[in-house]
């Protein structure tokens, strides 16, 4: 393992050791708060969202506490990274990739593929059978095949 890579595991190990919100004072996952990992993350981003075009869009990394591998972006705005994609990355361009991944899916306007479709005044249950959530909900990963 890389210095890098490790100081980004030691950083999120503590993290992930208690520092998420309590779950009665929040509404969605559970957060970890940790200004170094976060302006890291930002760090790394910036010339991925400049790249993609999204300087502008105001694109926030959120760490999940969560022990698994995973990232997904919830609407156009956040970029959600699970607290074990840190902890099991062996190098910081392990990150860097995931994040790259998650802002093409913003980039591609894949999440404005989520939203429900809108009932028609002839079938006013179109979509009342069909499974959705709020398009500002939606994991991006449910669009890919």
């Amino acid at each position: 393992m890389t210095p890098a890579a490790r100081a980004v595991a030691v950083v999120a190990a503590g993290a992930l050791a208690g520092t998420s919100l309590p779950s009665q004072a929040q509404k969605g996952p559970p957060i970890i708060r940790d200004a170094e990992i976060e302006q890291l993350l930002k760090e790394y981003t910036q010339p991925i969202l400049r790249v993609a075009g999204l300087t502008q869009q105001n694109i926030q990394v959120v760490i999940i506490n969560d022990r698994s591998f995973n990232a997904f972006v919830a609407d156009g705005r956040r970029i959600f990274v699970n607290a074990g994609a840190l902890l099991d990355a062996e190098t910081p361009n392990q990150i860097i990739g995931v994040l790259a991944h998650e802002a093409g899916h913003i980039a591609g306007g894949h999440l404005a593929r989520l939203q429900p479709p809108r009932p028609s005044r002839s079938s006013p249950c179109s979509s009342a059978s069909a499974p959705w959530w709020p398009a500002d909900a939606a994991p991006a990963a449910a669009a890919r095949p």
